[in-house]
């Protein structure tokens, strides 16, 4: 008769890449139904869109904004090209043998990729937090000068000049708030799915990958 742990605890394996392949999907298609970044290089989106518009600004504080978006962008990217990769070997072969191994030859093995890909995933996460964090901080002294300008009742060049660049800004801060929703969401699912994966596939007594997060007091909902 098979090991019923073994038997339960395969399901669980299963259970936990099917959502993390629900979640890597349900992101891109979050980030492409809004716009704010395309896979594909030739189609422009939000975020180029940004870039471009607060490089060609006239205020010197919000063209000081585009470095940083790219820094984001490039984030974004690494992110999208993460989840797109796990999607596509799924799509090509539903129980990831080949890119997480057999399961049913060496539980260990697998486990060990499947948290591992999460944990790198958790960690590009929070690189792409940390990029759009940047952005925000970034766009604070131009919306300062911007306020300034405009209560000031400055001649109508330079207000002309600083209601332009507030609508960059304003098109920025909608995009930092998309995403804020969009990665806190992700993230704590990402950080349920470890953590399932941790303390259910371990029964086995087959579990040897150390996670990075084991100890980390930034835990999700289980």
């Amino acid at each position: 008769m098979s090991d019923p742990i073994m038997l339960g605890t395969e399901k669980e394996y299963a259970d936990c890449v099917l959502r993390l392949i629900d979640e890597s999907s349900n992101f891109i298609d979050d980030i492409r139904s809004r716009k704010i970044k395309f896979l594909t290089a030739s189609s422009r989106c939000r975020i180029d869109e940004l870039i471009e518009s607060a490089d060609s600004c006239e205020m010197q504080k919000v063209r000081s904004i585009a470095p940083s978006l790219q820094a984001l962008n490039g984030e974004l990217s690494n992110l999208l090209k993460k989840f797109q990769i796990i999607k596509s070997a799924h799509r090509t072969d539903e129980t990831l043998k080949s890119f997480l191994g057999d399961y049913t030859q060496n539980p260990s093995n697998s486990c060990s990729k499947l948290i591992s890909f999460i944990d790198s995933s958790i960690i590009q996460m929070d690189s792409v937090i940390a990029k759009y964090s940047d952005v925000d901080r970034a766009k604070k002294p131009a919306h300062i000068w911007i306020m300034t300008v405009l209560s000031n009742r400055s001649g109508d060049s330079v207000s002309k000049k600083a209601r332009k660049a507030r609508l960059v800004l304003e098109s920025i801060r909608n995009l930092i708030d998309e995403l804020q929703g969009m990665c806190h969401s992700s993230k704590l699912e990402l950080l349920n799915i470890r953590n399932t994966a941790s303390k259910n596939l371990s029964k086995a007594g087959r579990l040897t990958y150390k996670s990075p997060f084991d100890n980390n007091q930034e835990k999700g909902a289980a």
